[in-house]
C-alpha cells in the first residue's frame, strides 16, 4: 500500500506540472506550511475564497502591506 501511496503522490504531482488537462481530477499540488499562513493572511478579506486568488491582487496586497509596514519603521524612527 504505501508503494502505491508514493507512486500516486509522484504521478498526481507530474501531471500538475505537466498540465495534463484530461487527468486534471488527479493534480495535486503540494504545499508546505506557508499556504496555511497565507490562508491565515488572508482572512476576513477578499481572498480568502480561493476563486478570488489572481496573481495581480495577491501581488498588490503583497506589495501595499509591505509598504505600511516600512512606512511604520521609518516613522518610528523619526
Amino acid at each position: 500500500m504505501a508503494l502505491l501511496f508514493r507512486w500516486y503522490f509522484g504521478f498526481s504531482n507530474h501531471i500538475a506540472l505537466m498540465g495534463k488537462e484530461e487527468n486534471k481530477v488527479d493534480f495535486q499540488v503540494h504545499t508546505g506550511p506557508s499556504l496555511g499562513s497565507f490562508n491565515q493572511w488572508v482572512k476576513g478579506t477578499q481572498l480568502e475564497n480561493w476563486r478570488n486568488r489572481h496573481v495581480h491582487t495577491i501581488g498588490v496586497k503583497l506589495m501595499t502591506e509591505t509598504a505600511e509596514i516600512l512606512e511604520k519603521g521609518y516613522r518610528s524612527k523619526i
